[in-house]
């Protein structure tokens, strides 16, 4: 149900309850006159009160730069590491917690289709390379490991009934196993699945790993003594490189060593060498829960306990947008793609895939706009680039 206002604020509330569900649209054109909902119940259509305009919003969860997905599950662990596939699992009506998932599925994006389903009562699934997902079957209390191109699953030596997590590296040619008790991060060769030199001890449970291109350096994030701790080993030999920095509880390194880390809602980026701080972003009204690279270092993405997802410029640390609704309770609420050119977010009843293509975004600006700027907008947003020109092609 929706319900306009004086103020120009339409509000949408829940037809069982009455209840606001927290959705909110701005025509921006003063007292909201009469509401209609299209026959098939794709779009709202509001008729100003005021001024002589029509607003319309898509309610399918589409737009210019959106399409929905997956209906009746959860992102649960984004894209694979070459981008092709996302992993989802079933979502029962209204529930928040990973235990309540149902059965998982590697989903074609593109041609909205589950590619298959994995069969079994799974638990923690996730990446651990291209065509590859670990998980633990809880039927035996066993990890297991999933080809995703033969369909087949194998008992696996990877601890994952131990571990706190395993991560993937950037490119998917190895993974890491965290292990809390002892404190130690485990590598393994994501073809084979054999496990590595070397092991890395760390000073407290293991939070957080992550790794430059080849794992020549891997960061891992810890509880210490004195809160979480980064420290930057060597890929070789398990040897610390530099160590010491207290604050962030999550970070994440680049493929190049690019290395960002999150304390609440703020995030800043570190010199890999010295973990000394060099800029900062701007933050998430939540505590941040996750830092993700796209492969060619452009674009960071930041998911929040807010519920939002916020995508970064790296070259200029703007924000591009707003941060991005979602409706992930207590799960990462968005994954981005490798290739940095779209995004994944949960959304009620599904999933929502944001393309966020420079030039697919220009398109979309022109088309909701219906015009080209003036040449006072011009002056003011765009005059140090030059002269006055048309941008779309109307």
């Amino acid at each position: 149900m929706f319900c306009g206002n004086f103020f120009g604020v339409i509000q949408e509330r829940d037809l069982d309850t009455g209840a606001p569900t927290g959705a909110t649209l701005d025509p921006q054109l003063g007292d909201v006159g009469a509401l209609d909902i299209t026959s098939d119940g794709s779009e709202l259509v509001s008729f100003g009160g005021e001024a002589p305009a029509i607003s319309r919003w898509r309610l399918d969860g589409t737009g210019p730069m959106t399409r929905r997905i997956a209906d009746g599950f959860v992102v649960a662990d984004g894209y694979e590491p070459n981008g092709e596939m996302i992993l989802v699992a079933e979502r029962p009506d209204r529930a928040t917690l990973q235990e309540d998932w149902g059965q998982f599925a590697i989903w074609d994006p593109e041609r909205n289709r589950a590619d298959h389903f994995i069969e079994g009562d799974l638990e923690g699934a996730g990446w651990l390379g291209p065509g590859l997902i670990g998980a633990v079957d809880r039927t035996k209390s066993a990890p297991i490991s999933y080809d995703t191109t033969s369909g087949e699953s194998l008992a696996a030596e990877i601890p994952l009934e131990r571990s706190v997590s395993t991560w993937p590296s950037a490119g998917g040619r190895r993974f890491y196993a965290l292990l809390e008790n002892p404190g130690e991060v485990w590598v393994f060769d994501s073809q084979t699945q054999a496990r590595i030199e070397p092991t890395i001890q760390v000073d407290g449970a293991p939070l957080w790993v992550s790794a430059t291109r080849d794992g020549a350096q891997v960061v891992v994030t810890y509880d210490g003594e004195s809160g979480p701790t980064t420290d930057v080993f060597d890929g070789e030999t398990g040897e610390v490189i530099v160590g010491g920095l207290v604050g962030p509880r999550w970070h994440s390194v680049s493929i190049n060593g690019l290395l960002v880390g999150a304390e609440g809602g703020a995030i800043t980026q570190y010199d890999l060498r010295t973990l000394e701080p060099i800029a900062v972003l701007p933050g998430a009204r939540g505590e941040v829960n996750s830092l993700q690279w796209s492969d060619d270092e452009r674009v960071l993405l930041a998911a929040s306990n807010d519920q939002t997802v916020s995508v970064y410029d790296v070259a200029t640390w703007t924000r591009i947008g707003d941060p991005i609704p979602s409706e992930a309770p207590f799960t990462f609420p968005g994954y981005l793609r490798p290739d940095g050119a779209a995004v994944t977010v949960t959304v009620r009843g599904g999933v929502e895939v944001w393309d966020i293509d420079p030039e697919h975004l220009a398109v979309a600006a022109c088309q909701m706009a219906g015009r080209n700027l003036t040449e006072t907008e011009w002056d003011t947003y765009l005059g140090s680039l030059g002269e006055y020109r048309a941008t779309c092609e109307l």
